[in-house]
């Protein structure tokens, strides 16, 4: 774990926190950028850096360096769950080069049934390792079928949560976890392109490991993703972050050829709003999964207010989509509000059976309407939270079926159908995505979906993956009284109204980038979070992922390295539109 270096001066962060409070409550929108972090792989190197800072640093800075450095990276006894494509053993290779490697152990995972078994995954952690790699994410489905995606997602899954949870138990048997994707948070044609979209098979692994890190405190869990083809260069610097002590566990990484990312929660205001307001179509069909729920009924009405007076000529159809077409008496009114926007004009609204975990209905609805079809608002799911120790294959089953293997149904039919006329297409994911005890399911599902949106406008597709935080006047929210209403309003991350969420969400969609976080700041608790003592990897990485816009005082050694290195050090200049992903469209590989 880093060691904390220094602190702000406390006149000037009194002097900031005020001003940083007035800027940021009030904005109802955020998302990730891919912050470039070059960084050596040994902690003596990081401070070697800081001690020659020179006038760059307050000499009391540099003097607070240890004169010892830690020792370098000894022999590591490693586990690896390895992918049969290579890349796991090409990185230990690569270690042992370095002369890292101890003990090690290599199981592949693809179609290894012994790793379904619990008590066979505990004979192999048994011996207890110094790290343990799950690299199998690197792997692809047989095809791009959604039925082969979804069969290689879900044994991930069933590996991934056996293997956390047995960590959990026992947290002697792995000090540190390693975790590798590749190009699942990936904006380039070419990538996907060529890899298809079974890239997203592994793309759940991030919300998994943002919601692990918090419900396993004690073990660091570093998640890294990589580019899909990969050259020795790349392997080692993937090695690197496999040994490295300083920074191991505090930030999601991304490594590729224009070299290492970290990401950054940040503001969408000012910077990646545009002018660009979103209208509907007025023609054509819009289905809207979920539709008997509250967000799919809050959408049908946000449609209908927003063609306006051209709701009186609009010759559209709304199809609200669900398994029963029952509207529960708490979203009764937002139905009647749909019926009677609807019949101020010629627009068709109803309630239709559509169980969109079903590939073949998908399919059959998007069939009857791809000649119409000009939107959809894929808005099912359902929670089945418990802590990790509590969880098991079922409820996460349950909670993929509606949204993610649902997703990935609804974009094959799409591309099967050739619905040209496609306007848009939302998905609703959650800000769970970065980490909620009690959800990992619910973490996982929904960054899966995330990445589906990067696959589709990566293709030139319509998708728009909108991660919600909590809605406070519909759903279960909005049962919530007393104390656990209070509680929420005073936490970081309050509920919001359904007008801050429109409102967050038309600056979302504003910027044109995909994934989007819709949510309400409580400034005042996010500093009084991040100012917290961080005993641990996890903590650190809170601090610094929400960093960028509620920064803490305190500056471990690597936050006090990223701002020596910030004054010679001059990242690649990217556009607004590709910096969230460290990426240059029009780019030219070396």
């Amino acid at each position: 774990m880093s060691e904390v270096f220094a602190a702000w001066d406390d006149a000037l962060y009194a002097k900031r926190k005020p001003e940083i409070i007035s800027e940021v409550d009030g904005k109802f929108c955020c998302l990730v950028e891919w912050v470039e972090q070059p960084l050596p792989p040994t902690e003596k190197a990081i401070r070697d850096t800081i001690r020659k800072a020179g006038p760059t640093l307050p000499k009391a800075i540099i003097d607070a360096v240890p004169k010892e450095d830690p020792s370098e990276t000894g022999k590591l006894d490693i586990l690896a769950f390895a992918d049969e494509s290579g890349l796991t053993t090409s990185v230990l290779d690569s270690l042992q080069q370095h002369r890292h490697v101890g003990a090690k152990k290599v199981v592949n995972v693809y179609g290894n049934d012994d790793l379904l078994d619990a008590e066979k995954v505990e004979e192999l952690l048994a011996d207890s390792w110094d790290v343990v790699v799950f690299g199998a994410g690197a792997d692809s489905p047989e095809s791009n079928d959604p039925d082969d995606v979804v069969k290689w997602s879900d044994r991930l899954i069933k590996v991934f949560l056996t293997l956390v949870q047995i960590i959990q138990r026992k947290p002697s048997y792995a000090k540190k976890l390693f975790v590798l994707t590749t190009d699942t948070h990936s904006n380039e044609s070419k990538t996907w392109n060529e890899a298809g979209v079974g890239l997203v098979a592994a793309s759940h692994l991030f919300g998994m490991c943002n919601t692990c890190r918090l419900e396993l405190p004690s073990t660091p869990i570093h998640y890294v993703d990589c580019e899909y083809k990969v050259d020795d260069d790349l392997v080692e610097q993937i090695g690197y972050e496999v040994s490295r002590k300083a920074g191991f566990g505090e930030n999601s990484v991304r490594l590729n050829w224009r070299g290492r990312f970290v990401a950054r929660m940040v503001l969408a205001e000012p910077r990646y709003t545009s002018s660009k307001i979103f209208q509907p179509p007025s023609t054509g069909v819009v289905g809207i999964g979920g539709g008997n729920g509250a967000l799919g009924l809050v959408m049908g009405k946000y449609l209908l207010e927003r063609l306006g007076d051209q709701r009186k000529t609009a010759s559209l159809e709304i199809k609200f989509l669900s398994r029963s077409c029952k509207i529960q008496p708490a979203q009764q009114q937002l139905w009647d509000d749909v019926q009677r926007l609807a019949a101020e004009g010629s627009i068709k609204v109803t309630q239709e059976k559509c169980d969109v975990s079903s590939r073949e209905a998908v399919e059959a609805f998007v069939s009857e309407h791809a000649d119409r079809l000009v939107g959809f608002v894929h808005s099912a799911g359902i929670l089945r939270d418990a802590l990790l120790m509590n969880q098991d294959a079922e409820k996460y089953d349950a909670v993929f079926k509606p949204k993610a293997w649902a997703a990935l149904y609804l974009n094959h039919a799409l591309e099967k159908f050739n619905c040209d006329k496609l306007e848009f297409l939302w998905l609703f994911s959650s800000v769970a995505t970065y980490g909620n005890p009690g959800q990992s399911p619910y973490s996982a599902a929904n960054s899966l979906l995330d990445s589906l949106s990067r696959y589709r406008n990566a293709k030139g597709l319509p998708c728009t993956a909108m991660q919600w935080a909590g809605w406070g006047e519909v759903g279960m929210a909005a049962g919530l009284e007393g104390l656990a209403r209070k509680r929420m309003e005073e936490s970081p991350m309050p509920f919001f109204t359904n007008a801050q969420g429109l409102a967050g969400m038309d600056v979302g969609l504003s910027t044109g980038v995909s994934p989007f976080c819709v949510m309400r700041y409580n400034a005042s608790a996010f500093f009084d979070q991040s100012n917290q003592e961080a005993k641990n990897a996890s903590a650190h990485y809170m601090r610094k992922f929400w960093g960028q816009s509620i920064p803490p005082k305190e500056l471990t050694e690597l936050d006090v390295y990223d701002a020596v290195k910030s004054n010679f050090y001059e990242p690649h200049e990217l556009t607004f539109a590709h910096f969230i992903s460290g990426e240059e469209l029009a780019a030219d590989e070396p």
